[in-house]
């Protein structure tokens, strides 16, 4: 038989057994209610970057795909909380909620795997898209300059030389030319000033071109990987979860 003393202490310990049991159930209820915030706050994100929506517009469309996978991360943490104790300390609601959860983890995958083609996709005709813009501007740049050139050699007399001065550089200190001299100095010097203008703007496309095929290339690359990763941690947690979908712990 057991002592008035050892009765005393087997009642502590179950007394501290269920203490416990109770802030380890309280603490799985806010664990999994910051779960649950997280997935809300996610959601509403999530619409707001589709509205409105751009389908069919690249530029957007890969926009959009980086802004969801930056943000990724959070429905990630906020199904570990809701998923975290199994089924100790469960409202009766959260089953099937969790069972929807769990399904939801599974499309989730697919999807952030099959958005990888399409972001590549985009990643190329992006690329294009950039290319065209900045030839044509180069093209129309160098057609502008082209027609300049042609009206400094076309230019006979001071007063021609002096208007067109005039016409370019916009302003009211314009020098006055004196003489066929100064006119074919003048002259020179602005065919000059046009060929060098050319050689830089090309410098300066060529470089912007190489800046946005870089920028384009590094955000395809975060963007793409971390999609694949997050694709591959959804379907991780689906098969983690699968004792709530077979109704078992």
């Amino acid at each position: 038989m057991m002592s008035d003393s050892d009765t005393q202490q087997l009642i502590k310990k179950v007394e501290s057994l269920w203490k416990a049991s109770t802030e380890l159930l309280e603490f799985f209820v806010m664990v999994r209610g910051v779960g649950y915030g997280l997935l809300l706050l996610f959601l509403f994100d999530f619409i707001y970057l589709f509205i409105p929506p751009g389908f069919m517009n690249p530029a957007w469309e890969f926009q959009t795909f980086g802004a969801v996978v930056d943000r990724i991360a959070v429905p990630l943490i906020a199904l570990v909380l809701i998923f975290w104790g199994g089924r100790s300390g469960r409202f009766k609601f959260e089953f099937s909620l969790l069972k929807g959860l769990s399904w939801l983890s599974l499309i989730a995958g697919i999807l952030l795997l099959l958005a990888v083609p399409l972001g590549i996709l985009n990643t190329v005709r992006l690329e294009r898209q950039a290319n065209a813009q900045i030839s044509k501007q180069i093209e129309q740049s160098k057609t502008q300059i082209k027609q300049i050139q042609e009206r400094v050699s076309n230019v006979t007399t001071e007063a021609q030389m002096q208007e067109l001065i005039t016409q370019l550089n916009r302003s009211n200190n314009t020098p006055k030319i004196e003489g066929s001299q100064q006119l074919k100095t003048v002259k020179k010097e602005l065919t000059s000033s046009l060929t060098q203008g050319e050689s830089s703007l090309v410098a300066q496309a060529q470089n912007a071109q190489s800046n946005q095929r870089l920028s384009l290339l590094k955000n395809s690359v975060k963007w793409n990987l971390g999609s694949l990763i997050a694709s591959a941690l959804f379907f991780w947690v689906w098969l983690l979860t699968a004792w709530i979908r077979k109704g078992t712990t």
